[in-house]
């Protein structure tokens, strides 16, 4: 009697056990607002431990007040706030509706800037990590261009001004355009060569290879004078699209001289 007393309560367990709903993750439906995270390349392109203390400011342009004829209006109307903890991420909480600009900055560190992300107070919007970097410690010089069969033949020299334990890396942004004007502001088109190493009293002198159609492509026509400078940027080069759809590079401080050529 005993023994079937025993076998009765186990299955009774055994039953309650198999037919227990499923216990479902909570989900957190409150949370509203925008929110991302940000890391720190020093000069010499190595991460850094610490992404604290970058400044987050967003410009919120609202668009849910309209003039007399129903036309929306964009007005500046709130300014937000905020600090990157020391993992880098950052939050906006239950923000209003509207159009945002969005500035990250930090001293000695190339800024970033978002334009125009939409956030409408229905979800958390999750904005893409970011990183800030420094400008690295170098110069460069437009030693030479040579143009033969199509091709352009552009020779530079890199200095680095700097010692350090390991090589550190540069990149090397070539700009191009129809003044003698040019610069990383002013420009018809960018060309981006691959990354170079040195330290001090270790110059570095390359040339790169490019076709010539890849002016013409991007507008420059037969016989046009094409003017062309070299701008340093960090192993980790950055850049963002300004309002006005042209592109901004927020390391490059160190810029060649100009050198220019015709187009055949």
């Amino acid at each position: 009697m005993k023994f079937l007393y025993i076998l009765i309560s186990f299955a009774a367990i055994c039953f309650v056990s198999c037919n227990k709903e499923e216990t479902k993750p909570t989900v957190d439906t409150s949370l509203r607002g925008i929110f991302g995270s940000i890391e720190l390349y020093n000069e010499f392109g190595e991460k850094q431990i610490d992404f604290s203390g970058v400044s987050i400011t967003a410009y919120c342009t609202d668009t849910l007040q309209k003039d007399s004829l129903g036309n929306a209006l964009l007005i500046f109307d709130t300014t937000l706030n905020t600090t990157s903890d020391i993992h880098g991420r950052w939050l906006f909480k239950d923000n209003p509706r509207g159009f945002y600009n969005i500035h990250i900055k930090k001293d000695t560190y190339g800024e970033f800037v978002i334009h125009k992300h939409w956030y409408d107070t229905v979800r958390a919007d999750s904005i893409r990590p970011l990183f800030l970097a420094q400008t690295p410690p170098a110069k460069v010089t437009l030693d030479s261009l040579r143009i033969s069969d199509g091709l352009m033949y552009i020779s530079r020299t890199i200095s680095f001004t700097k010692q350090y334990n390991t090589d550190y890396a540069t990149v090397s942004w070539y700009f191009f355009d129809s003044t003698k004007h040019v610069s990383p502001v002013q420009h018809v088109y960018a060309y981006r060569a691959g990354a170079s190493y040195g330290n001090l009293n270790k110059n570095h002198s390359f040339t790169i290879i490019a076709s010539i159609e890849n002016l013409r492509a991007a507008g420059f026509s037969e016989h046009d004078s094409v003017y062309v400078m070299i701008g340093l940027d960090n192993f980790k080069y950055q850049r963002y699209s300004h309002a006005a759809h042209t592109y901004i590079y927020p390391n490059i401080k160190e810029v060649s001289n100009v050198l220019s050529f015709h187009i055949d």
